[in-house]
C-alpha cells in the first residue's frame, strides 16, 4: 500500500501557482491503441496521457485552457505523490497530495494556494481517477481498471464578497491618467500610447471582455448585425473567446467609438508588441498615476467586474450574457460587486408613520 512518500524526495519540488505552467508533463496526448493497452499498473499521469487526455478531453473539444489546467493538476500529482500505480493509490496517497498542495506558494507574497485553488486541483485529479473506475450512468467513460476509486478529500469552498471592483469615479481618474503612458510606442502601433490605453479601458468597461480576448480582437470582426440591430464583435470559433466557441458580442455606441478612434490599417485593435509582464506593469503605473491607493489597484478583471455590476443593476439577464456566464450563481458570486446591494438598500422605500 502507498502510505506516503519520502520527505527527502520532495526537496526542490515546490512551485508557485504563477509558474505552474512550467511543470512539463507531456507535449501531446498519446492515445492507447485499445482498452487492452490500459492497466491498473499504469500511473495516474500515464493514464491521463494514454486515455483521459485524448478520449475525455480532446474528443469532446475541451478548450485549450481547460486541458492546460488538467495538465497542471496532474503535474502536481506527479510531483507530490511520486505517481504510484493506479492499483496502489489509496486514501493516504490522496491525503498526501492535498497536504502538499496546501504548502505551495500562491500568487500573493507570503501566501499559499487558496482553498478554492486546492479544490480545483483536487477536482481535476479526482475526475481523472474516476475514469479509471467502473463504468456507470454517472461515469460513462469509466474504464473499469479499478473496482473502487479512492476519494480525494478537498478543503471546503471559501466564499467571499466581490470587492476587487473599480468605481466609476476611479475609472474616470484612470482615463485621465492614461496621458502618462509611454508604451506601446506609436511607431509600433500607429497610435499614441495615451489614446491606446484610454480606448482599451473604455472598451473594456463597455464590454466586460477579458484581457486575453481584448488583446486578440481584430477590426475585421467589427460589423453591423441585423439580429442585434447594432454593431457587434463577431468572434470566429477558436479565436479570442475563452471557450473557443464562435461568439457575437453586441457593442454600444461608446464601445464602437473607443475602437474607431484608434483605427489604422493594422489587423488587431489592441496590439501589444511587448511582453505580458510589461503590459501589467504599465497598467499599474497608470493606476498609480491616477492616485489609487495600493489596495485599490486592481487588475483588468476589476473593470470587468464593474461592467458586470452595472449591467446587473440594469438587467441581470443581459449582464450574464455580456460576461458569458449562463449560471446566475457564477455571475453573482464572481462579478457583481457588493455596492449593488448597498445601492438597492439606499433606494428601499421607508414607511411613513
Amino acid at each position: 500500500m502507498a502510505t506516503g512518500i519520502d520527505r527527502s524526495a520532495m526537496e526542490g519540488l515546490r512551485c508557485t501557482e504563477r509558474h505552474a505552467t512550467t511543470l512539463r508533463l507531456f507535449s501531446e496526448p498519446s492515445a492507447a491503441d485499445s482498452a487492452a493497452a490500459l492497466s491498473p499498473q499504469m500511473t495516474l499521469a500515464e493514464f491521463f496521457r494514454e486515455y483521459f487526455w485524448p478520449v475525455c478531453l480532446v474528443a469532446r473539444g475541451a478548450a485549450p485552457r481547460n486541458i492546460q489546467q488538467y495538465r497542471e493538476s496532474i503535474a502536481y500529482w506527479r510531483k507530490f505523490t511520486l505517481d504510484p500505480p493506479l492499483a496502489l493509490i489509496d486514501d493516504f496517497t490522496c491525503a498526501q497530495f492535498v497536504r502538499e498542495l496546501a504548502q505551495v506558494t500562491g500568487l500573493k507574497k507570503g501566501a499559499t494556494l487558496s482553498p478554492n485553488t486546492i479544490r480545483k486541483h483536487c477536482f481535476h485529479a479526482q475526475t481523472v481517477l474516476d475514469a479509471a473506475g467502473p463504468k456507470s450512468r454517472h461515469n460513462r467513460k469509466g474504464t473499469g481498471l479499478l473496482p473502487d476509486v479512492p476519494w480525494i478529500e478537498r478543503p471546503r469552498q471559501r466564499k467571499k464578497d466581490v470587492t476587487e471592483v473599480f468605481t466609476l469615479d476611479e475609472i474616470a481618474r484612470i482615463l485621465t491618467a492614461c496621458a502618462a503612458a509611454k508604451t506601446p510606442q506609436q511607431r509600433r502601433t500607429g497610435v499614441e500610447p495615451a489614446q491606446w490605453w484610454r480606448s482599451l479601458f473604455e472598451f473594456d468597461y463597455n464590454t466586460g471582455m477579458r484581457i486575453g480576448t481584448l488583446s486578440a480582437l481584430e477590426y475585421a470582426w467589427l460589423r453591423h448585425d441585423e439580429q442585434y440591430a447594432s454593431m457587434v464583435m463577431d468572434i470566429p470559433a477558436g479565436r479570442a473567446y475563452k471557450r473557443g466557441d464562435a461568439h457575437k458580442i453586441p457593442l454600444n455606441a461608446a464601445a464602437v467609438a473607443a475602437v474607431e478612434r484608434i483605427r489604422t490599417d493594422r489587423v488587431r485593435i489592441f496590439p501589444w508588441p511587448h511582453t505580458e509582464s510589461w503590459l501589467h506593469e504599465t497598467r499599474r503605473r497608470i493606476l498609480r498615476q491616477a492616485g489609487l491607493p495600493r489596495e485599490r489597484q486592481f487588475g483588468f478583471h476589476g473593470v470587468r467586474r464593474l461592467h458586470g455590476t452595472k449591467m446587473a443593476r440594469i438587467n441581470p439577464i443581459a449582464g450574464r450574457k455580456s460576461l458569458g456566464h449562463s449560471n446566475p450563481k457564477t455571475f453573482e458570486d464572481c462579478y457583481v460587486g457588493s455596492s449593488l446591494w448597498t445601492e438597492a438598500l439606499d433606494e428601499l422605500p421607508q414607511p411613513t408613520p
